[in-house]
Parts: structure tokens; sequence; C-alpha cells
């Protein structure tokens, strides 16, 4: 069974030229900043571990990444 990160890492949709994705594990800052970002008009992904950022890279083009250097399951 996926994640709830892991659904949305793949169910980010990626539609307009804008897209960010973030890899971020503490929750409260992610959800704020996907929140920030998309009220700026982004399409923003987000995955919360090391794995679920390596996958979704391979799934997707982006523009730029926001990350966070230090993952629960490697860097």
């Amino acid at each position: 069974m996926q994640s709830k990160n892991e659904q949305t890492v793949k169910n980010a949709g990626f539609i307009n030229k804008q897209r960010i994705f973030l890899v971020e594990d503490d929750k409260a800052i992610a959800k704020n900043l996907v929140l920030l970002l998309r009220s700026e008009g982004f399409t923003v992904a987000h995955a919360s571990t090391h794995k679920e950022a390596l996958e979704a890279l391979s799934e997707n083009k982006i523009d730029l990444a926001l990350i966070d250097i230090s993952l629960p399951d490697g860097n």
C-alpha cells in the first residue's frame, strides 16, 4: 500500500510550466510551503523521504527542487 506522500507525488500532475518539487520530511513545514507556493501560481509536488523523491524524479520533469538535506532515510 502506498503512503499518502507517495500518492501525492504520483498524482501531482505537473501541468503548468512552473513546476516545483519539494522534498521535506517535516509535515508542518511542507504543508505551509506547498500552500504558499501554490498561492503564488506554482505547481508543487511533495515527497517526504529520499526514496519517494527519487521515484518522483524518475517520473516527472521539474523546473526547481527545494530539498531538505537531512531526511530520515538519507540525503
